[in-house]
């Protein structure tokens, strides 16, 4: 047998929390009968807002891989093999965000960070090394990359304008954030006069993004 022993662990987990709330619906200006006598002020009558966001929610993941494995030496010769490790430990957060303003505005916004817990090299047998994957783990780990969007969208109210109720308008803006680490492949280590380790990276890649998107319609059959 090649192998003097074999070890193989994962370890994943999960955590979820929501909050989809009905908020209640204000439209302090609805039973205003002065404005209700003239459809010009139609828009105003109509003012309205939510007391809540309709959506929000986080969730977190953790990911681990731990693996060691150790050749027999078959030679007969006082080689000494060191073992061989492979670890991978893995977190993402998730973050979900919407309110409806209005009736007619609303928004969300979304957050994706995936972050890596770092091990110490070579087995975990050492209570400083646990105490050092503890840390890492409670500090969340070294972000490896992030996104996250945003959308607005706002029915733009002027059919309500008498003369203009042939018509309907919508208004989209959106925007995306995304920020990348460099690999730690590339990351140097330097002692600083402290006596202190600092780990260089060569930099991180950003990128971003805005849309705005504007959408009118003319129903014709209103007009004639």
């Amino acid at each position: 047998v090649d192998i003097d022993h074999s070890l193989s662990k994962s370890y994943r987990g999960g955590l979820t929390y929501a909050f989809a709330p009905k908020p209640k619906n204000i439209r302090p200006l609805q039973k205003n009968k002065w404005l209700a006598k003239y459809k010009s002020l139609m828009l105003v009558r109509d003012f309205n807002f939510n007391t809540a966001p309709s959506q929000l929610s986080f969730s977190t993941n953790i990911d681990r891989e731990y693996s060691e494995s150790l050749n027999r030496d078959i030679t007969a010769s006082d080689i000494y093999i060191q073992p061989t490790y492979e670890k991978t430990f893995n977190m993402s957060r998730l973050y979900n965000f919407k309110y409806d303003l209005t009736k007619s505005l609303s928004m969300d916004f979304n957050a994706d960070n995936e972050s890596r817990i770092l091990e110490p090299e070579g087995a975990i047998d050492t209570q400083e090394k646990r105490d050092s994957i503890e840390r890492s783990f409670f500090n969340g780990g070294t972000n490896i990359s992030y996104r996250h969007g945003t959308n607005v969208n706002y029915d733009i109210p002027i059919q309500k304008i008498p003369f203009l109720n042939f018509m309907t308008a919508n208004a989209r803006y959106s925007t995306n954030y995304d920020w990348l680490r460099a690999p730690f492949l590339h990351d140097s280590t330097t002692i600083n006069s402290m006596g202190e380790h600092i780990t260089n990276s060569i930099g991180n890649t950003i990128q971003n993004a805005k849309t705005l998107q504007l959408n009118g319609q003319l129903n014709m059959t209103t007009v004639y």
